[in-house]
């Protein structure tokens, strides 16, 4: 196994992996790799990259249908009222990850240079992928931490004031 094999299997088990537990883009995003990956063990020739394409819009389908069904239904006054609110209801982690795809992988798909600067650009744009959809999880996870424990905090009040509720009820 090379370096960038191990750093890449790396980044999909330790980030991808637990990510995709808490967040759908992560998900579609290991899915995605995982095809690309099983495809080139078998076979030992990647896909095609019309396959990629085809690949990398389902994970911006994954991506969009998350926020609809977050955001929930809506009226909107016009087509570009409607474009902007699903640009803006976007996370920043999730408008990175199409913004890379749009300018970064779909560029590199269709412009002629070789296979090995081809490979190690989307090799690097990967890793980037993986890592804002790691950070989208984290950020996720800790803001369902946080309103836990302000839950929990308002719930049942700690130091002095627990002790004088308590002595109402002897």
């Amino acid at each position: 196994m090379t370096w960038p094999e191990i750093i890449i299997h790396a980044v999909v088990i330790c980030v991808g992996v637990p990510a995709a537990l808490r967040n759908w883009t992560a998900l579609a995003l290991v899915a995605s790799w995982a095809l690309g990956q099983g495809t080139w063990m078998v076979t030992g020739d990647n896909l095609p990259l019309k396959i990629y394409f085809l690949a990398d819009l389902t994970v911006i389908g994954v991506i969009l249908a998350k926020e609809i069904v977050k955001v929930g239904p809506k009226e909107y006054n016009g087509i570009w009222h409607q474009l902007r609110c699903l640009i803006k209801d976007l996370t920043v982690q999730d408008r990175w990850i199409i913004a890379v795809f749009v300018a970064g992988c779909w560029p590199l798909y269709v412009i002629s240079i070789g296979a090995y600067e081809r490979w190690w650009m989307l090799y690097y744009i990967t890793i980037a992928q993986f890592l804002l959809a790691g950070w989208e999880a984290l950020s996720s996870w800790r803001g369902a931490k946080r309103a836990v424990h302000d839950r929990t905090y308002r719930q049942k009040p700690g130091g002095l004031k627990r002790m004088a509720g308590n002595w109402g009820h002897g």
